[in-house]
């Protein structure tokens, strides 16, 4: 079975681009939560109380990045060849995981800071699908970058 490597690696960042719409943090406390989307991330919210939760440049980069891979996949024929566009996937799956895993890292750092500063037991951290989705997507990414790069390098030989 022949499969367009390049169109599914055009699927893969559209997926993360979708996931950046689904929940990715969630602060509870009993009964009540608090749910925060990619976007809310990428462009900033306003909360009940007033306070502004400010955009965070990793989670815009990757967002940016997440297009940038839609776009890279359309680059083809006379603008760049299958070549360019396996390693432009495989970087920019790469860049958008490491930024999204140093963010949930360092996220999660904090709030353990904060915890322990403001003795705040009952309040949970609690990461979502969406986060991991996008992780994943761009893991899926630079793996089908890479892989379409070793093929078009064997069937070179």
């Amino acid at each position: 079975m022949n499969f367009d490597l390049i169109k599914t690696s055009r699927t893969t960042f559209i997926i993360a681009t979708v996931c950046f719409f689904l929940p990715w943090i969630q602060f509870s406390s009993g009964s009540a939560h608090l749910d925060w989307n990619g976007i809310d991330l990428v462009i900033g919210k306003t909360l009940s109380n007033g306070r502004h939760i400010v955009p965070d440049s990793r989670v815009v980069f990757a967002f940016l990045l997440a297009l940038t891979g839609i776009a890279i996949t359309f680059a083809r024929g006379k603008f760049a060849n299958t070549k360019i566009v396996s390693i432009g996937t495989a970087v920019v799956g790469a860049i958008g995981f490491l930024l999204l895993y140093r963010f949930k890292g360092q996220y999660h750092d904090t709030y353990l800071i904060v915890k322990v500063i403001y003795i705040l037991p009952d309040v949970e951290l609690h990461f979502r699908y969406g986060l991991y989705l996008t992780m994943l997507s761009f893991i899926a990414a630079f793996l089908i970058g890479v892989y379409s790069l070793k093929r078009q390098v064997h069937d070179t030989k």
